[in-house]
């Protein structure tokens, strides 16, 4: 019997798999999937069986064999690694780097690291220590008056008789034992909740519990307006996946929304739970991993990572908010997890997907509207009591109503938010820009300075009483000048609104209330998305401004009003999706106010108030702004009417990045003369940390082949498809 290894951290140029004969003694434990140890060269390594071959031709060369085989470690199932493979040939990606997708950080080379404690301990109590020893004979009467237990190495070292060289004297003789200890942190250890019954179903969300449960299709769409409980569907669920003994992957698109999830989950199923996404430390991974792995843990909440944990018996997998752009990798393999779930549930018979969104992407429903997806609709708001209706909005045309001076606040929604404070009720206003100013320019010729590393402008950022210059995308910082760069002018202004902006002016203009900033800046502290959840939820803020982390799922029975300080951002940007993600993030933050009794105001500042996108989600109209978008994708064969491909080359020299994007250019329209292809041009960011980005982009037929087109790519190119 022969073997094909994966083997960590080794590439080869024709082969992602090397070739070893498995010893007679192991081939009854061995199996696809395990965890092996093999020669390489003159040293072992690691490895998982990715195939067993009961003959092969006679080879030229000497086939090693396997040193050992570990039987109780499955690191990837035969249906992960049928996923591993559909992943490769979709993506045009190396098989090696999709089983790296199942194999969470660490996991081949040994396990995740935890953090370790040493600790002390007297293990010989009848020891006699002499008038010499007087050094040790203190601190091992020190020891003694503690008791009997293990003292860390703080508590050692402010005993009254401690000192390094008596510590090492007493642990030499035998007297004292060191040990060291893993810290085990559990994620979920600061949740309070009380156990629940089940929650009582809608007719409109029982009917399509019903429906799912009862119908053989595998993938489902819950259409759902915002506040229409598609949570409670999905409980009901996980709850009909774990009385069958299956397990169940809960995806959500944003890791501040884990403490809600979790929350509401453990209070109906406290010992099911596991959470995993990447603000987690190693030793909270290691922790979670262990349960996962063990089965103790059934329900797994979390990031698209979470998509591929080990669980045993996979019966569901849900994509909440399914539409959000975070379920697309950035980083190759560049999957997008609403693919890789459905090729996870057709490899699992008993496993079936439910997507979930009030603002499906165009792609999901334009197939559901086809049967290939079954669809399910909710119209009306979860409430079993009332006719909950969908919040009042108001678009302030904000040419026609200027601005306080120096202020981003309209009066509208000063007014809004003044009335809203009196009626104790909460607000959440939404800006989806992070920092001071959104760039700085010089008075006098009007120059934006830019990062010598990007050339796109700097983000001012307050920081203390200081403010500084911060690249988004190098991480690079500097101070603002004095003068500027090019004319050197003495006065350099800034433009444009962030969060922290906002932040500043809300302080002044409403003293009294509580104002919390939640963004990628705010939120950086382990635990910090939990504190603010927390404290949102029990009335101990009174206004949350934020970026996109807080326009979608926040479920907060309070919140009277939601503004949107500036819906244009993101409109005009050179993309086919520009005006879906304006208005499913504009439809999703609107559905963050008026959850439970009352109804809730929402007002959206505009420079475009005529826009489809912002009309259209002024009136909560999905199906209206589907029916507008889909006419458009058709028109000019975007998806779901094609698939598209894009191909990106750099380098640090942008006359060789764009020679050899002209080159491959040739190359792609003689061997496939009929496709549609855009480019060569620079790509959206053009210079990023030094390097200049060319792009070409393809659009495919559905039924072509992309493998075919991927595979002539030369060396050092990028390809990116499910843009």
């Amino acid at each position: 019997m022969y073997a094909d290894v994966f083997v960590d951290n080794v590439v080869l140029e024709k082969t992602e798999s090397l070739l070893y004969k498995i010893p007679s003694v192991l081939e009854k434990i061995v199996g696809v999937g395990q965890l092996v140890t093999v020669p390489f060269g003159r040293i072992s390594k690691k490895g998982i069986i990715i195939n067993l071959i009961n003959n092969i031709p006679a080879q030229k060369f000497r086939i090693r064999e396997v040193v050992k085989v570990y039987p109780e470690e499955v690191l990837i199932s035969k249906e992960n690694l049928e996923v591993a493979k559909k992943i490769s040939i979709y993506y045009s990606t190396p098989l090696y780097k999709c089983i790296k997708l199942f194999l969470p950080s660490g996991l081949l080379i040994g396990a995740l690291k935890t953090k370790t404690e040493t600790f002390y301990r007297v293990v010989d109590k009848k020891v006699v220590l002499g008038e010499r020893a007087k050094k040790q004979r203190d601190l091992f009467l020190d020891f003694l008056n503690k008791g009997d237990v293990d003292l860390s190495a703080n508590e050692v070292s402010e005993l009254p008789g401690y000192s390094a060289s008596a510590l090492t004297a007493l642990i030499d003789k035998g007297v004292v034992e060191k040990k060291i200890k893993d810290i085990i942190t559990d994620p979920l250890s600061g949740y309070e909740t009380e156990k629940k019954d089940l929650p009582t179903l809608s007719a409109e969300q029982e009917g399509v519990f019903q429906e799912i449960i009862k119908n053989e299709q595998k993938i489902h769409l819950i259409r759902g307006i915002t506040g229409s409980g598609k949570t409670e569907i999905y409980i009901s669920l996980v709850k009909k996946a774990l009385d069958n003994g299956q397990s169940s992957i809960i995806l959500i698109p944003e890791i501040n929304l884990t403490p809600q999830n979790i929350k509401r989950f453990l209070s109906f199923f406290p010992k099911e739970i596991a959470v995993w996404h990447s603000r987690l430390t190693d030793s909270e991974k290691f922790y979670e991993l262990q349960k996962i792995k063990n089965g103790e843990a059934k329900v797994i909440i979390g990031s698209r990572s979470a998509l591929f944990m080990p669980v045993r018996n996979l019966g569901l997998i849900v994509v909440d908010e399914e539409h959000d752009s975070s379920y697309k990798q950035e980083s190759s393999p560049r999957y997008h997890a609403r693919k890789v779930a459905s090729m996870m549930v057709s490899e699992n018979k008993n496993a079936f997907l439910v997507l979930g969104s009030a603002t499906p992407s165009i792609e999901s429903y334009y197939f559901a509207q086809k049967g290939v997806i079954k669809l399910h609709e909710i119209k009306s708001r979860y409430s079993l009591t009332n006719d909950l209706k969908l919040p009042e909005v108001k678009v302030i045309d904000l040419v026609r109503e200027k601005r306080t001076y120096g202020s981003p606040i309209a009066g509208t929604l000063y007014l809004a938010i003044s009335r809203c404070l009196e009626e104790k009720k909460q607000i959440i206003l939404f800006l989806n820009k992070r920092g001071y100013h959104k760039h700085i320019q010089c008075f006098d010729c009007g120059n934006t300075i830019l990062c010598n590393r990007c050339d796109i402008a700097y983000t001012v950022h307050r920081e203390g009483d200081n403010y500084m210059l911060h690249c988004h995308y190098c991480g690079k910082r500097e101070r603002i000048p004095a003068t500027c760069p090019t004319c050197h002018g003495p006065m350099m202004r800034g433009l444009g609104y962030g969060t922290q902006t906002v932040e500043e002016n809300i302080k002044e203009l409403f003293p009294e209330a509580k104002v919390v900033r939640v963004d990628r800046d705010s939120t950086k502290k382990s635990g910090a998305h939990k504190l603010i959840y927390d404290d949102f939820f029990h009335k101990r803020i009174d206004i949350l401004i934020g970026t996109q982390m807080i326009a979608k799922g926040l479920d907060i029975p309070n919140v009277g009003l939601v503004g949107v300080i500036m819906a244009d951002i993101g409109l005009h940007m050179p993309d086919f999706r520009a005006h879906e993600r304006v208005f499913q993030l504009l439809t999703q933050v609107a559905g963050r106010t008026g959850r439970r009794d009352n109804r809730g105001n929402v007002v959206i500042q505009t420079y475009s108030p005529e826009n489809p996108a912002i009309m259209f989600a002024k009136n909560h109209d999905f199906e209206g702004f589907y029916e507008y978008e889909i006419k458009e994708r058709e028109k000019y064969f975007y998806p779901p009417f094609s698939r598209i491909i894009k191909f990106k080359i750099s380098d640090p020299v942008e006359v060789k990045a764009k020679e050899e994007a002209i080159r491959f250019f040739g190359i792609l329209r003689e061997a496939f003369p009929k496709l549609e292809m855009l480019g060569p041009s620079p790509d959206i960011f053009a210079k990023i940390y030094n390097k200049y980005y060319y792009q070409i982009i393809l659009k495919l037929g559905l039924k072509d082949n992309i493998s075919e087109i991927v595979q002539i790519a030369p060396k050092g190119w990028q390809t990116d498809s499910d843009l």
